[in-house]
């Protein structure tokens, strides 16, 4: 149940640009995350049909999960990273798509050289009101800048689509004891490939992505993204996530105004400036990974559950979560 002080009324934009100014981190980069929905034809079948008809997905259900899996051709690619992951997740899509509704993402992935074989690892943890029981376990650290991430094919029709109409972006997460703002701080669960400067942005800063769903150096989620009506970024808040804690993090835009919820309750800071839309330059959205400048600057470090994108604004009750 929200807070009174968790409800509040829209408040005007706090960029991100003017908020690290007055934190000495102007110039950091913001991480995030992204996914797409493929088509039902992409859906895994369940196990075991002789003679049924092929079970797809239900796209419409308020309750269903997007399977992010690595792109299998790294499979061919010698020893530098191990299958385990892959294998696993295989096992769990193949046992647990029909009672699930699992949409299966294909052609996702991308790993940083140099990483550990358990940069990106199957765990059975989750949120106890998530759909999945799973998440992904992300190592990333910008000290050395090491890691996974996942991103969506190029081409995918999700990397074009720019929600004019509105959006739901839902997603579950922890964040681990060990969190260290230096290391860790500015990552992002999900991000959208594209510098604002080459979407014709210049009200901010151009090297920033056209869209983050990030983690402050404090953790705190953050919401910062480039619509179709503003030359600068609006920004929504959260308050400080605690760590060793599954939360649940939800931004819903009704084609005007923007909010982010934890929790299902809205955030503390929600602007009332005036959002249609995201931009894009038709590039793929990134899974525990966030660009700064068109490239890598910083991998999640933490678990990631099931995340949802909706093509409209969904209300609280229908939340995976709910």
């Amino acid at each position: 149940m929200c807070s009174p002080r968790q409800t509040h009324e829209p408040q005007p934009g706090t960029r991100r640009r003017t908020f690290l100014r007055t934190t000495g981190l102007t110039g950091a980069g913001v991480a995030m995350t992204g996914l797409e929905v493929a088509p039902p034809a992409a859906a895994v079948p369940a196990s075991g049909a002789t003679g049924a008809p092929a079970w797809h997905p239900d796209p419409e259900s308020p309750r269903f999960t997007l399977a992010v899996m690595p792109d299998t051709q790294y499979l061919f690619d010698g020893e530098s990273i191990h299958p385990a992951p892959v294998e696993a997740s295989f096992r769990y899509l193949l046992s647990r798509a029909r009672e699930e509704d699992i949409v299966f993402l294909s052609h996702l992935g991308d790993l940083t050289e140099g990483s550990s074989a358990d940069a990106l690892t199957w765990s059975d943890d989750h949120h106890p009101d998530q759909p999945g029981h799973g998440s992904l376990v992300f190592h990333g650290d910008k000290s050395t800048l090491r890691g996974a991430y996942l991103r969506t094919a190029d081409g995918a029709p999700l990397n074009g689509a720019s929600f004019r109409s509105g959006y739901t972006i839902e997603a579950f997460l922890k964040l681990p004891a060990d969190w260290d703002s230096g290391r860790n701080g500015w990552s992002a669960p999900l991000s959208r490939r594209g510098r604002s400067g080459d979407a014709g942005k210049a009200g901010g800063d151009t090297e920033e992505p056209v869209v983050t769903h990030s983690l402050s150096d404090g953790h705190a989620l953050q919401w910062a993204v480039y619509p179709l009506n503003q030359d600068g970024a609006v920004t929504n808040w959260s308050h400080e996530l605690p760590l060793n804690t599954w939360w649940h993090g939800a931004v819903v835009n009704d084609g005007r105004h923007t909010t982010l919820y934890v929790n299902g309750c809205p955030a503390a800071r929600n602007p009332s400036t005036p959002a249609t839309g995201l931009t894009t330059l038709g590039l793929p959205w990134l899974l525990g990974g966030y660009e700064y400048g068109g490239k890598i600057d910083q991998i999640m470090h933490g678990w990631i559950g099931d995340v949802r994108l909706v093509d409209r604004a969904l209300p609280v009750h229908d939340f995976m979560s709910s």
